[in-house]
Formats: C-alpha cells, sequence, structure tokens
C-alpha cells in the first residue's frame, strides 16, 4: 500500500499548494489544522484506506453479505470523517469531497498506467477458432461433420513463471507429433500475471499447432497489485492472449464453448454468471446431432468435491440440457478423468469430466507433469469411442502414462476402461 499512499500524499500537496485556498476563520476551529484547506488530507486518507481495506475484503471474503457489509461501513466511514473535518471548522465542504475525489482519481491513475493498452498488434485471434458471437450462433452444418474423427489435446496449468524451462520444447514437438486438431488450455497460463510470463506464453502459444481455446485462470489476474485487479483484471490476458473470453469454437466434429470462470473478487475458486450460463445454451442449440460437445473452464465443474465454483447447478442443469458430453478444466494440478452424473429437471445423464493436470509447472503436488490427448471416435452417437491418453515427460521425450477408453451410449458417457 506504500505507493499507492505515497502518490496519494504527494497529490494532495500538490494541489494544496497550487490552489493555496485558506481554511474558514479560526474562530470557528474546535481542533488545530496547519496549511492549505483545498482538498481535505484527512478526507483523502480515509478514502484510500477504506478502498484498499475493501479490495482486500473483497479478495479474502467473497460472501456476498460479506461484501456488501465492508462496502457499508467503508462508505460511513469516509462520510464520517469528511463530515468531522467540516464539523470541526477545519474545512470547507468542497474541501472533503476534493479529498475523496483526488484519491478516486490516483487509484484509477495507477490501474491504468499499469495496464497495457491493447493495439491492432494484437496476436492474431483467427488461430482461437471459427467464433461467433454466442446470442446469434450460426452453425453451417457441413462444418459439424460427425463423420470426422477429432484429436484434442488438452493442457491446463502451464504457469509461465513457475515452468521448467527444460520440458518446453519436448513437450511442443510431441504436441506437433499428436498432430491435434483443437488444443485447449484451460488456464493459468501464468503464475503472477505479470507481462513478462504473459510473453513467454503468447510465444508458446504462437508455436502450438492447431486451432487454439483458450480460458483464463486464476493466476491470469493481478495477485498483489489490488487496484489492476479489481479494475483491469483481463487486460493484460486480453492484451497478449485473446480478447475473447467466453469463445466459442465450431470444428468439423466437434464444438467447443470456453468460460471465463474467474472473477476479481474471488480468491481462487470460480464463478459462473446466468449470461454464461445462457452462452452455454446457445452454442449448443443449432448443433446437429453426433456432434461432440465439449465445455472448458478452469475451476473443474464435477465432481462436486473438486468444485469450488459458484453458479455451479445453473451450468449443470445447462450442460445436461445441451448434452454435452466432456468437461475440460485444470486447476487442481492433479490429473483425473470422472464418469458424473448430470441431474436437470427431466434430464438424467452421464458425462466425462477430465482435469488436464500440469504439463510444465514446477508445482506438480506430487502428481508429475502431464497433459492429454483426446480421441473422439464414430461421433457422439450410441458406440461412439472417446480415448483419453495421459501423456508424461520420460528422459527420452513424452510417452503414454495411462490411457483409458470411454464409450457414449443413449445414458450419456459409460466405462472407464483402462489399457496398458
Amino acid at each position: 500500500m506504500s505507493a499507492p499512499w505515497a502518490g496519494e500524499y504527494a497529490t494532495v500537496n500538490f494541489v494544496k499548494s497550487a490552489v493555496g485556498r485558506k481554511r474558514p476563520p479560526a474562530d470557528l476551529w474546535l481542533v488545530t489544522a496547519h496549511g492549505a484547506s483545498f482538498p481535505s488530507g484527512h478526507a483523502a486518507n480515509a478514502t484510500l484506506v477504506c478502498v484498499v481495506g475493501t479490495l482486500i475484503a473483497f479478495l479474502f471474503a467473497p460472501r456476498r453479505a460479506i461484501r456488501t457489509a465492508t462496502v457499508t461501513l467503508a462508505c460511513l466511514v469516509i462520510a464520517a470523517v469528511a463530515f468531522s473535518r467540516v464539523e470541526l471548522g477545519v474545512h470547507w465542504t468542497t474541501d472533503v469531497i476534493a479529498g475523496c475525489l483526488v484519491t478516486t482519481v490516483w487509484l484509477a491513475a495507477i490501474a491504468r498506467a499499469f495496464s497495457p493498452t491493447p493495439s491492432p498488434a494484437a496476436p492474431d485471434h483467427d488461430r482461437h477458432g471459427f467464433v461467433e458471437c454466442p446470442g446469434s450462433l450460426l452453425v453451417p452444418r457441413t462444418t459439424c461433420d460427425s463423420a470426422f474423427m477429432p484429436v484434442v489435446v488438452h493442457l491446463s496449468d502451464i504457469h509461465f513463471g513457475a515452468h521448467r524451462p527444460d520440458l518446453v520444447d519436448s513437450l511442443l514437438s510431441d504436441i506437433l507429433s499428436v498432430g491435434p486438431d483443437l488444443t485447449v488450455l484451460s488456464g493459468d497460463l501464468t503464475q503472477r500475471a505479470r507481462r513478462s510470463q504473459f510473453e513467454q506464453a503468447r510465444l508458446f502459444i504462437d508455436r502450438l499447432p492447431a486451432t487454439l481455446l483458450t480460458v483464463v485462470g486464476n493466476h491470469d489476474l493481478p495477485l498483489i497489485n489490488l487496484p489492476r485487479r479489481f479494475l483491469s483484471d483481463t487486460r493484460r490476458y486480453e492484451h497478449y492472449i485473446t480478447r475473447d473470453l467466453d469463445p466459442v469454437v465450431v470444428l468439423p466434429g466437434v464444438v467447443a464453448v470456453g468460460l471465463d470462470t474467474m472473477r476479481a473478487w474471488r480468491w481462487k475458486a470460480g464463478h459462473v454468471s446466468r449470461r454464461q450460463v445462457a452462452i452455454v445454451r446457445t452454442a449448443f442449440g443449432n448443433v446437429p446431432q453426433g456432434v461432440w460437445r465439449l465445455v472448458v473452464t478452469h475451476h473443474p465443474v464435477l465432481p462436486s468435491h473438486l468444485s469450488g465454483l459458484i453458479g455451479r447447478d445453473l451450468l449443470v442443469d445447462a450442460c445436461a440440457e445441451s448434452d454435452v458430453a466432456i468437461l475440460l478444466s485444470g486447476h487442481t494440478h492433479t490429473p483425473s478423468a470422472h464418469v458424473v452424473d448430470l441431474d436437470a429437471p427431466g434430464v438424467r445423464r452421464q458425462e466425462l469430466a477430465l482435469v488436464a493436470g500440469t504439463a510444465i509447472s514446477r508445482r506438480t503436488r506430487g502428481a508429475g507433469n502431464a497433459y492429454e490427448v483426446l480421441h473422439l471416435d464414430g461421433g457422439m452417437v450410441e458406440g461412439g469411442r472417446v480415448t483419453v491418453r495421459l501423456r508424461a515427460p520420460t528422459s527420452t521425450g513424452w510417452s503414454d502414462r495411462d490411457t483409458t477408453h470411454f464409450e457414449f451410449t443413449s445414458d450419456g458417457v459409460v466405462g472407464g476402461q483402462e489399457s496398458a
């Protein structure tokens, strides 16, 4: 907080010197005061402390009741300080108003100054697939050929800034040998959302083959810089990666919807809004039968013991009603594959929930580095198959650590048979 306070202190004193406004008559004073009157330093300081305190409360206490109480208390404290300075006779009303405004403008300036400005030379987003506005998604049936057997590479939690540089080239070579039709990155591209880390992530993405779908992870938002976190949380992600935070990708044989489940006011758990649930319903509404349907989030939707997702029940209902077959996510750094139940009014079906683990991060949590390769065979119809290969690094490159087979039936995805 030292940098915001130092800037606020300097700004207030500069304005005091520039304006040079005299205080009210001294015989009205109930306390001793020094210096010029405009703007009020007490009001400015109270605003700074209350705003920063509120941001911290939003970060660590995401419950709505606590956030509401914090905002209410902050407003009352600022108003009380401002009122007291006028009642004590040492400031005019406009002095305290100006003090509050000076701090507000200063905090906004900090967030703006530390945020990159998107330029026309931003990365080429065409590689993020065929994307239409979710409100009017039109999927040509010829592009959704259910006879096509797509291959999907699923990466997550690569954490540039806390990654293993020795794995980067071998991972890219292995993905190239797999030859995917779609490459999914389910969040946490960086460790602390710094420019240098996003630049490394961008260079990595530019070397990936195939169409891309990326979503935001909790580590892709600033952690310590609270003004930037709350005023421009995804600005660097949008500048270096893609401006589409809820992408829809349509390829032959597969349609994938990505959702940004990270909110600035959440510490690490996620959130899905009603608007995003509507995107899922709309995106899959025009998809022909037999086309594989995927939903990508950073935070796991299911199983419930992995999910810290606010709004999960609404998303589960939408996935069940939209015949979603596969959920792809990350966040836990531990690869897993579960057949889960989707229950919605009048609908009960099963789908496959996959967590990718971490491909190149040092933060493996004992599970080792890994990524997933999905082979979607036969279309999303009775008898269709999903083969999930978990690829892990070895002394000579990358190889299959596990291979699991699933089958699509009238009840959804079933199975889970491992092969050597």
